[in-house]
């Protein structure tokens, strides 16, 4: 700026004070080319004098929307009134952010009235813009707060610690009655607080004075007609720009919905509790880990149990589980299916009052949330104890009577309408051996496979006569000659027509292989015939015996003795007569001559051997000697105390050909020494065992009890295994 200098007080030019101005100064030709401009505003920009005047114009200086409004209002503006006012813009500058400036530019015209100059000032407006932003969110954030307490559903009320309203908001004038212009001005205990109420109400404002808000769950406040309506209230202190607390903000909820609400769930769960308790099944409620949070009365009743002892625990540790590992880990495994999805449904044994035993038909069912996770489990149950047991009879019914038709001699089998073998008995199979196979098969071919023609048209024939007629049929003598076989077989018939469980009739044969019968009548006239024989056998053997009893006996033990001796022999003669003279196990005869220690066998009387049967001679001379042997034991040897024993074992062997041993060992009875004379009873254990079998005895007195040993060849004694 070149104007002439003039001699002023301050000794400044126009110059200095133009540059040193707080606002920047610039001029410009009516185009915008820079003429002048003052160091504040090269100082703002970072632009130098050099770069601007005569080269730039204004407009470049603006950033893009600065220039497009010079260009389209701006410049016009200007042109149209001369002077233009506080226009905020940016300045670019160098190397930094563009400046926030507001520009206010006048124009001065020649002596003819066109534009020559304008002059424009900028103003920083980097606090202002600043400040306004604030300013525009502070009145925002307020009317947004104020539209929030104004639209609100809670009735909102602002009051000083005098007690008096100071806002009341449109939800306040529904809830309580009173409009704004009623209440503002007015205490809030004469409005909406029952005198009841007022000296608790006061009590908290020394909370609300401290900083403290204060929320009320539950209570109750007055509408302007004099109801009491049910309010939730929440209470916080109001601070000013110091931090004071000045005033009290207060929220009123209207809970009368969600105590009818509360109201009914109550009455819900009391319904439901008393559905749960009424009914016949075992219900609760677990978490997913099977702690049980639940369980309806019925459940707690049959265990005896109080809620405190059962809930709140895993449902495996609980009483009704944890008698048996095994069912504590049925029930783990239910639950990890049950957190898997499935719905688990099972037998359980669960324990009840009194320790008794219940199965119960247990369920366990996933339940799922919101978002179709599974959130908890429901244990359910109902009592199949009776129902178990009736299963259980009616299976063993079922299962006697199949055991009655499989295992008796009978044969059993069953055809369809359809003339079809549908069911059979073991005792069938044999009959029907050389049929490949039964069920399903028409009968009229295997019958063909079993019997010979004419014969087997005619059964064929009567099977059908029954099946249309119902006409029951029995034969006891039917003897033919069967097709699979070379001899004349005989069977005790009968047919007879039943109901099927498909409602048709079908036909159900029992017969009996008479056979058999035909051949044991004939083996007992032959065993009668033996009978005879071996008795006149037994009658020497007896005279033998009493002979030798009174040769080495006085008369007052002859007949104890003798006795005895009968008696031993008796039991082989059983033993014979049950197996019809065929042979005896060797277990069954020793258990026989020792019957008069039966409370004694398996612990003082040990015996053990393989499964061996002796011919009927072989059995009485072993007899006899097991007879005397224990016999003795009782009188003189290991029996005789408390403490003594006897193991009685035998055992096939080989020598020269294959053998039989029998042992007889006494241990812990008195101390045994040799007989200095022996009488008939040596003579039985020694050598009418010997003889009866053709083998070899030997004995041992040994200090610690008798030894007796009986070697035999398996031939000689008509030995074999089983």
């Amino acid at each position: 700026m070149n104007t002439p200098a003039r001699d002023l007080p301050l000794e400044e030019t126009v110059d200095d004070v133009l540059d040193s101005a707080p606002c920047g100064f610039i001029s410009m030709m009516p185009d915008g080319t820079i003429t002048q401009v003052n160091a504040t505003f090269l100082a703002w920009t970072g632009h130098s004098r050099a770069t601007l005047l005569g080269d730039k114009r204004f407009q470049d200086l603006l950033t893009i929307p600065g220039r497009i409004f010079y260009e389209t209002h701006f410049a016009p503006l200007l042109r149209m009134q001369g002077f233009v006012k506080e226009i905020a813009c940016q300045i670019k500058r160098e190397g930094r952010d563009p400046l926030d400036v507001i520009i206010s530019s006048n124009l001065k015209l020649g002596p003819s009235g066109e534009p020559t100059v304008i002059r424009t000032v900028v103003f920083d407006a980097t606090d202002r813009v600043k400040y306004e932003e604030e300013l525009r969110r502070v009145r925002g954030s307020a009317q947004q707060l104020a539209a929030i307490v104004m639209s609100s559903s809670d009735a909102i009320v602002s009051i000083g610690f005098d007690d008096v309203v100071r806002s009341w908001n449109p939800a306040a004038t529904s809830l309580f009655g009173y409009g704004e212009e009623d209440a503002v001005g007015r205490t809030v205990d004469e409005l909406i607080v029952p005198e009841v109420m007022r000296d608790v109400r006061l009590q908290n404002f020394g909370k609300l004075r401290s900083g403290e808000s204060v929320v009320i769950k539950d209570t109750v406040r007055r509408r302007k007609d004099g109801s009491l309506v049910p309010v939730e209230i929440i209470a916080s202190p109001v601070r000013d720009a110091e931090g004071r607390v000045g005033a009290v903000a207060l929220i009123f909820r209207n809970i009368t919905e969600r105590k009818r609400t509360e109201a009914a769930l109550r009455a819900s769960e009391r319904r439901l509790r008393l559905i749960l308790d009424g009914t016949l099944a075992f219900i609760g409620v677990m978490e997913c880990d099977g702690t049980l949070i639940e369980a309806n009365a019925p459940a707690l009743a049959a265990g005896g149990l109080t809620r405190e002892e059962a809930l709140n625990r895993k449902l495996w540790d609980t009483y009704w589980f944890n008698h048996d590992p095994s069912v504590m880990e049925q029930v783990q495994r239910a639950v990890a299916r049950a957190l898997n999805g499935d719905l688990v449904r099972e037998d359980l044994e669960v324990r009840m009052r009194g320790d008794t035993r219940m199965t119960i038909d247990f369920m366990l069912s996933p339940i799922r949330d919101e978002e179709g996770l599974i959130s908890l489990l429901v244990p359910s149950g109902f009592d199949i104890t009776e129902r178990k047991r009736a299963e259980t009879a009616l299976k063993q019914s079922h299962d006697t009577y199949l055991r009655l038709i499989e295992d008796n001699p009978f044969g059993v089998y069953l055809i369809n309408s359809d003339f079809r073998v549908v069911q059979f008995s073991a005792g069938v199979k044999k009959v029907f051996a050389h049929t490949p196979s039964l069920l399903g098969q028409d009968l009229a071919d295997i019958v063909l496979v079993l019997w010979q023609e004419p014969f087997a048209s005619e059964v064929v024939a009567q099977f059908r006569h029954t099946l249309d007629t119902g006409e029951t049929y029995h034969s006891t003598a039917l003897g033919h000659q069967r097709a699979t076989m070379e001899k004349v077989a005989s069977y005790d018939w009968q047919i007879m027509r039943v109901k099927m469980p498909n409602g048709e009739f079908g036909v159900v044969c029992y017969f009996y292989d008479t056979t058999e019968i035909q051949n044991y009548e004939r083996h007992i006239k032959l065993l009668m015939g033996e009978v005879n024989h071996r008795s006149k056998n037994l009658l020497a053997v007896v005279q033998a015996i009493t002979r030798q009893t009174a040769r080495t006996t006085d008369p007052d033990t002859f007949a104890i003795l003798l006795s005895e001796r009968i008696r031993g022999l008796a039991a082989s003669q059983d033993l014979l007569v049950k197996n019809q003279w065929t042979n005896v196990a060797v277990a069954d005869l020793v258990r026989a001559q020792l019957a008069h220690f039966n409370n004694m066998i398996g612990t003082r009387v040990l015996m053990e051997g393989p499964p061996v049967h002796l011919s009927a001679s072989s059995a009485q001379g072993i007899g006899m000697a097991l007879h005397e042997l224990a016999t003795n034991a009782l009188k003189h040897g290991a029996l005789s105390n408390s403490s003594g024993r006897i193991r009685i074992y035998w055992e096939n062997g080989f020598a020269a050909e294959p053998i039989f041993v029998m042992h007889w060992l006494e241990e812990g009875g008195p101390e045994v020494v040799a007989p200095t004379r022996k009488g008939f009873g040596n003579r039985v254990i020694e050598r009418m065992a010997e003889e009866a079998v053709g083998g070899k005895v030997e004995i041992e007195y040994r200090s610690s009890g008798l030894y007796w040993k009986l070697t035999a060849p398996s031939k000689s004694l008509g030995a074999h295994a089983t």
